[in-house]
C-alpha cells in the first residue's frame, strides 16, 4: 500500500518535473509570453491575498462591533470571500474561456451582491443619505460596507486588464494553444 502510494507520488513529481520543463521551453521561445503569464499570476495572487487580507479585516471588525463568537468570525469570512477567492482560482486557468468567465462571474456575483444590499437599504431610505449618515455617527461600520467595494474595483481592473485589452487576450489563448499541443 505504502510502495504505491509512493510511486504514484514520484509519477506525479516527474509529470510536474516535465510541465515546468516544458512550460521552460515555451517561454524561452516567447519571452513576452512569460512575461504576460507572470504578471496574469501576480495580480491574481495578489487579488486573493488581498481579498483574504480585506475580507479578513471586516470580520474582525464586525467582531469587534458586534461582540460575536470567532466561530462566527470565521464562517463571516468564508461566506463573504469564499466565492470570490473560488472565482480568482478558476481566473488563474490556463485557459483562455475558463479564465475569463471565472471573472466575469466574480464580478456579476459582485453586482448582484450588491445590488440586493441596496435594495434592502433603500427600504429605509436614500442610500447615500445613510451612508453618510453612518460615516458620521460610526465611522467604522460605513468602512465594513466600503471594504468589498475596494476589493471589486480590484478585481474589474485586473479581469478588464485581461479580456479588454487584445494584446492580453492573443497572448491568453496562444499560451492555451502551447499547453494543449503537450496535453496538460
Amino acid at each position: 500500500m505504502k510502495e504505491e502510494k509512493r510511486q504514484k507520488q514520484q509519477e506525479q513529481m516527474a509529470q510536474a518535473k516535465l510541465q515546468m520543463e516544458y512550460r521552460a521551453e515555451i517561454f524561452a521561445e516567447y519571452p513576452e509570453l512569460k512575461k504576460f503569464v507572470q504578471r496574469k499570476e501576480f495580480c491574481l495572487k495578489f487579488l486573493i491575498l488581498f481579498g483574504a487580507v480585506l475580507y479578513g479585516i471586516r470580520a474582525i471588525l464586525v467582531r469587534g462591533i458586534t461582540g460575536g463568537a470567532v466561530g462566527a468570525m470565521i464562517f463571516g469570512f468564508f461566506m463573504g470571500y469564499g466565492l470570490y477567492f473560488i472565482f480568482l482560482l478558476a481566473c488563474m486557468s490556463y485557459q483562455f474561456k475558463v479564465s475569463a468567465y471565472s471573472g466575469v462571474f466574480c464580478i456579476c456575483n459582485f453586482i448582484l451582491n450588491y445590488i440586493r444590499s441596496l435594495q434592502k437599504i433603500s427600504a429605509y431610505g436614500n442610500p447615500i443619505e445613510i451612508l453618510r449618515e453612518a460615516l458620521r455617527l460610526n465611522p467604522a461600520v460605513a468602512v465594513l460596507d466600503l471594504i468589498p467595494l475596494v476589493f471589486f474595483v480590484f478585481v474589474c481592473i485586473t479581469v478588464l486588464w485581461l479580456l479588454a485589452v487584445p494584446k492580453n487576450r492573443r497572448f491568453a489563448m496562444q499560451y492555451e494553444e502551447l499547453l494543449k499541443t503537450w496535453n496538460l
